[in-house]
């Protein structure tokens, strides 16, 4: 640190206490991020982490007219902002990321056939087995990933019968999840009241 002038070592310290986010807001912001731009946990706090470096960065190489707006919080956070939209800027709802997989469209076939045809006691199984598989692909995995060392993730249930209404309204700041769960629910409500034929 012998090479930094007074001015960036200052300008580094005001940064460091710029983004100090005390009583765990540094986690928060993190799971906050992951909510809005809908992105795992793990790939936030990697851009969290080398925005705040990019900045550390910038200012040793920043003329000292630069260094006051550098050293803001509100300009590391957008910073951070403006990363995450380019990553989540391909995102898809968990409902479009649902219906546009082969696995959903078969269990769709399946409850169509049923409809015609009459059930079988094997292929409502296994038609309830295909849309467990879409809920833990589409909706639990990349839930779990933005919950990720939060209490919460440990009340995500990886069965799809166990997301009761009661345990959907845990989640209802996740509310594009919560209604792509209650949508396989209900396919799954629709298969089991097929009668039996055989």
């Amino acid at each position: 640190m012998s090479h930094l002038n007074d001015e960036q070592v200052q300008s580094l310290a005001n940064f460091k206490s710029n983004i100090h986010l005390p009583h765990g807001g540094f986690h928060t912001l993190i799971v906050d991020l992951c909510r809005e731009y809908q992105l795992p946990f793990p790939k936030v706090r990697t851009v969290v982490k080398a925005s705040q470096i990019d900045v550390e960065n910038k200012i040793l190489d920043a003329d000292i007219a630069d260094l006051e707006r550098i050293v803001t919080k509100q300009y590391w956070v957008d910073l951070i902002r403006e990363r995450l939209a380019l990553l989540a800027v391909d995102n898809k709802t968990p409902l479009q990321d649902i219906t546009e997989t082969e696995l959903y469209r078969q269990c769709l076939e399946s409850i169509r056939e049923m409809k015609c045809s009459g059930a079988t006691q094997q292929l409502q199984a296994s038609t309830i087995e295909s849309l467990n598989s879409v809920y833990e692909m589409s909706v639990y995995k990349p839930l779990k990933a933005m919950l990720h060392t939060t209490q919460l993730q440990w009340k995500l249930k990886r069965e799809l019968q166990s997301m009761t209404e009661e345990q959907r309204t845990l989640f209802c700041d996740y509310p594009a999840y919560m209604q792509a769960t209650k949508h396989l629910l209900d396919l799954c409500d629709e298969m089991t009241s097929l009668t039996v034929t055989r």
